[in-house]
């Protein structure tokens, strides 16, 4: 596996856009982040507050309803990549291991996902992050803590990916305003020295970082006293690489690049508002002309119309306004957020 990297030459370049749902080439490979919105399973764990996600809690929450939502979410990722899927995909609130391996093998049994990542966080609500891989791991995953108490860990997993170790950093930001500002600052600045710390080592490292990051790219967290985000993929990809890390997507797409619906209540005049949250951010050693590439144009939000409600935003599993108990499965959905899609390329010299 490559270790060094260079970086002459300039980025390969792609017309247009990739749609999600087109195969990947030969030297393609397709990566995914999906906030797959609370899957749970229906047991009690008693270390974590998930009261509400069993038989009796408030969401009535049974292996019927648990079945529904895994047939549901593999419905969206068979739709990625020509029915194949992603080849790595990075889950947010997921309960534990189990629960996704049953998503694995209950519903993307025949996809060639043979490596689960997962370890358990400190979060309150058993909201983890995990990965699944077509890709073996290189070496043993790890948990980077964070400040805030009892928030989810930052995932860290390494992959061999057709012979060039891949580094992934899976995030779930805390959410809100105010106090969870500060702490989506000081989660940055965790990741940023963690990504600073692998750049020193390894100028060349491939490192992808993506997830929820529950904040858009104009709040402080991503700015020169956070994660330090540039949509300037030139300087980033320059000889002299540093910890700036490059937004792969085009940050003037509108509605079109967002991924979550926010619901106001009617009482704050407003229905609500879309927002980029999920993100997918590289660094230099993905912007040259070795190893492994980013496809430019290919960072895509996936929105086919079957996950959407009829005023466009995203179907949850609870149809709105109706009580949990009351659920009618034919009419469930797949999660508040919409998947963010993109594609790496396999190169080989500068």
């Amino acid at each position: 596996m490559s270790t060094a990297k260079r970086f002459p030459g300039t980025i390969p370049s792609v017309s247009g856009e990739t749609d999600p749902r087109a195969p990947a080439r030969e030297d393609e490979i397709v990566v995914a982040t999906y906030n797959v919105e609370a899957l749970f399973d229906c047991e009690k764990d008693h270390e974590k507050e998930d009261h509400d996600w069993l038989p009796h809690g408030h969401y009535a929450w049974t292996e019927e309803k648990l079945t529904a939502k895994l047939r549901n979410i593999g419905r969206v990722l068979r739709e990625i990549n020509a029915g194949r899927g992603p080849d790595i995909l990075a889950l947010n609130e997921v309960e534990n291991r189990g629960i996704v391996t049953r998503l694995r093998d209950e519903v993307l049994g025949d996809l060639g996902y043979d490596v689960v990542v997962h370890l358990d966080t400190d979060c309150a609500y058993g909201l983890d992050n995990a990965i699944l891989s077509r890709f073996p791991l290189v070496g043993e995953p790890r948990l980077h803590d964070l400040a805030a108490r009892r928030t989810r860990g930052i995932l860290e997993a390494t992959l061999d990916v057709r012979g060039v170790s891949l580094t992934l950093f899976v995030n779930h930001w805390p959410a809100g305003a105010g106090r969870s500002e500060g702490q989506r600052v000081d989660a940055a600045r965790r990741l940023r020295a963690i990504v600073e710390r692998r750049m020193n080592e390894s100028p060349g490292a491939e490192i992808m970082i993506l997830g929820d990051f529950n904040a858009t790219t104009e709040e402080d967290a991503f700015g020169p006293r956070g994660l330090r985000v540039s949509a300037d993929r030139a300087s980033v990809a320059s000889p002299a690489p540093t910890a700036t890390v490059f937004d792969t997507r085009d940050r003037d797409a509108g509605v079109d690049s967002a991924t979550h619906f926010t619901r106001k209540y009617p009482y704050d005049g407003h229905v609500g508002e879309w927002n980029a949250l999920d993100h997918v951010f590289v660094t230099a050693g993905l912007l040259d002309t070795d190893g492994l590439s980013w496809v430019p144009g290919s960072t895509q939000v996936f929105r086919a119309d079957f996950m959407l409600a009829d005023d466009g935003t995203p179907r949850t599993f609870f149809e709105r306004g109706v009580k949990p108990r009351n659920q009618d499965l034919e009419r469930a959905g797949f999660s508040d957020h919409l998947p963010v899609v993109t594609r790496l390329r396999r190169i080989h010299g500068g």
